[in-house]
């Protein structure tokens, strides 16, 4: 069990704003991602282990969940928006 991980969390939760969508894990074929203008958090694992080598995040981002990017060997940096105050373990 990881530290950092909060019962009843699941990857299930991975974007939280204004609903849930499903988590891409292991996608092998996304290159790039821009997410939605008024996401608030990026959920618990939620590109782990994908193709990802660009990523938009917006503005409104205030939280990135335990090993959003983990295993994202194409994606080699990041900008984290201003208002980031929650990186979760692993992310």
């Amino acid at each position: 069990r990881s530290p950092c991980r909060t019962p009843g969390r699941s990857a299930l939760d991975a974007f939280s704003h204004p609903r849930p969508l499903p988590p891409l894990p292991g996608c092998t074929s996304l290159a790039h991602a821009t997410l939605p203008d008024h996401l608030e958090k990026l959920g618990e694992y939620a590109f782990a282990g994908s193709s990802l080598a660009t990523v938009a995040l917006p503005a409104s981002l205030a939280s990135v969940g335990e090993g959003a990017f983990f295993r994202c060997s194409a994606l080699t940096s990041i900008a984290l928006p201003a208002g980031v105050t929650s990186i979760g373990c692993g992310a």
